[in-house]
């Protein structure tokens, strides 16, 4: 018997030791019931941006697998026009980290973010979609099993991994040894170049700031 459906017998006829948990559960339930997700084959996002925010982000999360076993993260986010892009590596996988890194995305952009457009993982949840709220920003959801629906930042990935990861020998071992300080620095540095200096072919061979 899974946890899942142990826990649903409880739900279901309300076995709780303490009735008042069960009440706020219940009615914590009836405050999110009804809220349906955007997801980004039903609109088109250009339809939420604007003179004042003008900017839509595709995030994602690289997951790198280092030696001893240790796991660490990169939050990655590209403009789906105009490439400008953002990372940064955080220690664990939650929604204090995702909040953490919108803040520094919107901070990055002059808070010019009409929406971001990302998967539905657990880290872009609760902190994050409050930060979102706050913002006023409108979160976008790709559909489950199609990562087609965020193809842009997907590539984005790809091109850290390649340009970036694989190139730099110092990178990893700055995360296995938990220096994310020195890690995040020269990911900064790549990203400075990114933004500023190397051309894109969609861009018709300008840089994403030009």
């Amino acid at each position: 018997m899974s946890q899942n459906h142990i826990q649903h017998v409880i739900e279901k006829y309300r076995l709780y030791f303490d009735t008042v948990l069960a009440d706020r559960i219940r009615n914590k339930k009836d405050k999110h019931r009804g809220r349906r997700k955007i997801r980004i084959n039903e609109i088109d996002p250009k339809d939420y941006l604007s003179r004042d925010k003008p900017l839509f982000f595709c995030c994602d999360t690289i997951v790198l697998y280092l030696p001893y076993g240790i796991k660490r993260y990169i939050l990655t986010a590209i403009e789906y026009e105009k490439k400008i892009a953002y990372a940064r590596c955080y220690k664990n996988k939650s929604s204090l980290s995702s909040f953490d890194f919108l803040l520094r995305l919107t901070a990055f952009v002059d808070g010019k973010i009409a929406a971001v457009l990302l998967d539905n993982w657990i880290e872009f949840a609760k902190y994050f979609e409050e930060a979102c709220r706050r913002l006023k920003i409108i979160h976008i959801f790709t559909r489950i099993k199609t990562p087609k629906d965020n193809a842009v930042d997907e590539r984005f990935n790809r091109t850290i991994q390649e340009d970036f990861i694989q190139v730099h020998e110092h990178f990893e071992s700055y995360l296995v040894f938990d220096l994310l300080i020195a890690a995040n620095q020269i990911l900064t540095e790549w990203l400075l170049f990114y933004n500023l200096e190397r051309l894109h072919q969609i861009l018709h061979y300008k840089s994403p700031i030009e």
